[in-house]
C-alpha cells in the first residue's frame, strides 16, 4: 500500500496490518471457562456466606473448606478464560514460553494448582519437587495455554490429576462401606441419614465430574490419543460444574443450611415452609402431647 504525501514531497510504503490469529475452538473454550467460572464463584461464595456463622463453621468445617476450594477453582476458571482470550486477541498467545514463565507470569496457573491442593495438601510435596525439576531442566511450550502440566511439567501434572481422581474414587468406596456397616450395627437418625446421603452424593458426583475430565487431560497431554481442544475444554468444564453443584446439594440435604440461606436473602416465608421443626420444637410438642395424655388419664 503506497500513500503519496504530496504536501511534504514524501512517498512512503506502509506495510499491511495483520490481525492476530484467532482460533475459534479455543475462543469458545475460553469463553466457556469464563461463564462456568463465574457460576462457580457465585455458588461457592454463597455457600461460604452461609457456613461463615460460628455454629456452622464448627458443625460443617469440612464443607466450609470445600467451599473455599471451590471458590479458588472458580477464580482459576475466570482468570484462565479471560486472560487467555485477551492474549489471543492481542497476538500474544501463540508464542513460546517456558514452564517457569507459565507458572509465575500468568494469573491463572497458580490458582489452578491451589484449587486442587486446597483439599489434598499432600500434593504440595510433589509441587515443590516439580519446581525443583523445572528450575534444573526448564521446558518450552508452544503457546500460552499454561495449564497445570505446562506450568509444572508433564510428570507433576500427571500425578496431580491422577491423585485427585483416585482420591475421589477411594473416598466414595470407603464412605459407602463405612455407612453400610454403621447402619447395620445401629439405626441412624434422620439427620444422620441426610448427612450420609449428602456426603455420598458429593463424592459420587465428584467421581464423574472430576475423575473423567482429569483422565481426558492426562490422555491428551500424553497424546494417547490427541484430543480436540474444544472437546478438552468441554470435559474440563465438568470440573467447574462439580464445584457449582455443591450449593444445590447443601440445599437439598441440609434443612438448617436451607433455612439459613433463605433467611439471609429475606425469603423467610419460603424458609418457614421448607424447614423442619428443630429438636427443641419436637421436644416441646412431645411434652405437650404427653401432658395432654396425662390429663385425659
Amino acid at each position: 500500500m503506497v500513500e503519496n504525501f504530496a504536501a511534504q514531497g514524501i512517498t512512503t510504503t506502509v506495510p499491511p496490518v495483520t490481525k492476530p490469529y484467532i482460533d475459534e475452538a479455543l475462543e469458545i473454550r475460553f469463553a466457556l471457562y469464563t461463564g462456568f467460572g463465574i457460576l462457580v464463584c457465585i455458588s461457592s461464595f454463597t455457600s461460604i456466606l452461609v457456613f461463615s456463622s460460628k455454629d456452622f463453621r464448627k458443625k460443617y468445617i469440612m464443607f466450609f473448606a470445600l467451599s473455599i476450594g471451590d471458590l479458588i477453582n472458580g477464580l482459576s476458571f475466570v482468570a484462565a478464560g479471560v486472560f487467555r482470550n485477551l492474549f489471543m486477541f492481542h497476538g500474544h498467545y501463540f508464542i513460546k514460553v517456558s514452564d517457569m514463565e507459565c507458572l509465575f507470569h500468568t494469573p491463572w496457573a497458580i490458582l489452578m494448582i491451589l484449587a486442587g491442593n486446597t483439599i489434598f495438601g499432600a500434593l504440595q510435596i510433589f509441587f515443590l519437587l516439580a519446581l525443583l525439576f523445572n528450575s534444573v531442566q526448564d521446558t518450552v511450550s508452544s503457546s500460552r495455554i499454561c495449564a497445570v502440566m505446562n506450568s509444572t511439567g508433564i510428570l507433576y501434572g500427571t500425578v496431580h490429576y491422577a491423585v485427585i481422581a483416585l482420591i475421589y474414587v477411594f473416598c466414595f468406596i470407603v464412605l459407602t462401606v463405612i455407612f453400610k456397616k454403621t447402619n447395620k450395627s445401629r439405626t441412624p437418625t434422620r439427620d444422620e441419614v441426610r448427612r450420609q446421603r449428602m456426603m455420598l452424593t458429593i463424592t459420587g458426583i465428584s467421581v464423574i465430574l472430576v475423575s473423567i475430565p482429569n483422565l481426558v487431560l492426562i490422555l491428551n497431554e500424553w497424546k494417547a490419543p490427541s484430543i480436540n481442544a474444544l472437546v478438552v475444554g468441554i470435559a474440563y468444564c465438568l470440573y467447574a460444574t462439580h464445584s457449582a453443584l455443591s450449593l444445590g446439594i447443601y440445599i437439598a440435604f441440609r434443612p438448617d443450611f436451607r433455612f439459613r440461606l433463605f433467611t439471609m436473602f429475606g425469603l423467610n416465608r419460603i424458609s418457614s415452609i421448607v424447614t423442619e421443626p428443630s429438636r427443641v420444637q419436637l421436644n416441646t410438642i412431645k411434652s405437650g402431647v404427653s401432658n395432654h395424655m396425662s390429663a385425659v388419664d
